[in-house]
């Protein structure tokens, strides 16, 4: 759903997966972006905080993160 451009779609979808399990970090993760590049920032900020809480190790989840957080020009975070 979301190679064709149907974020509409791809967010049903993926609030699916978390709905079945809320501790799924990719889920979170594509969701948490979803939500960031949609200007949704505290959805993003507590998605994307669970998923690097559940998988603090993962460069993804990180990665997103901070991606997200200088999106939101917050720079100082995105370095932590």
């Amino acid at each position: 759903a979301l190679r064709s451009g149907d974020s509409f779609r791809a967010n049903s979808i993926l609030k699916q997966l978390l709905d079945r399990d809320a501790d799924d970090v990719l889920a979170g993760v594509m969701l948490g972006l979803q939500a960031s590049r949609a200007d949704e920032p505290a959805i993003a900020d507590r998605l994307l905080g669970h998923a690097v809480g559940l998988a603090p190790g993962d460069p993804g989840t990180r990665l997103a993160m901070a991606d997200h957080l200088m999106r939101g020009r917050r720079f100082a975070e995105a370095l932590e």
